[in-house]
């Protein structure tokens, strides 16, 4: 049975389950339905790679488009050593570079005022880059942790 939205699915299959999926040959005609709802569901996740000097090698995780969760939750529940303090987008000490590595275009970018504001003021990005964020989705090269809130997209995250 294919779950009718990929929000209620993702948090129902096991991140095994859809490994073993796309490694499985089908054999009749529910492991083949079964299949397609794990693969949809797949479809809609985000490989975040985490890439840090202060870490031994790169981390690849999954992050489920569509949960709300900010990559600095994604971080924490994965024991990446991200600084931050405040957890609010006040302080900017989460800041980071973020590149999106999937081929297609980036789904609205939506950086927060209070994002707008500290990553200005420290130098990171500057008016136009904000400009080309609202009025094209062009994302910029940095980003609040604690402020952006993960999509489909494969992103390679450097701090």
């Amino acid at each position: 049975m294919i779950a009718p939205s990929c929000r209620s699915a993702a948090r129902f299959v096991p991140k095994q389950a859809m490994r073993a999926a796309r490694r499985r040959r089908f054999r009749n005609a529910s492991d083949a339905e079964a299949g397609r709802s794990h693969l949809f569901c797949e479809a809609l996740m985000a490989n975040v790679t985490f890439s840090s000097p202060r870490m031994k090698k790169d981390l690849t995780v999954y992050a489920v488009a569509g949960d709300t969760r900010t990559l600095l939750a994604v971080a924490k529940a994965n024991n990446v050593p991200l600084d931050f303090e405040c957890e609010n987008g006040e302080c900017g000490s989460c800041q980071l570079k973020v590149t999106v590595l999937s081929d297609k275009a980036p789904i609205g970018v939506a950086l927060t005022e209070k994002e707008k504001t500290v990553l200005r003021f420290a130098g990171k990005i500057t008016a136009q880059q904000i400009e080309d964020a609202e009025t094209k989705d062009l994302p910029p090269p940095w980003r609040l942790a604690c402020q952006f809130v993960v999509r489909s997209e494969d992103i390679l995250v450097e701090f």
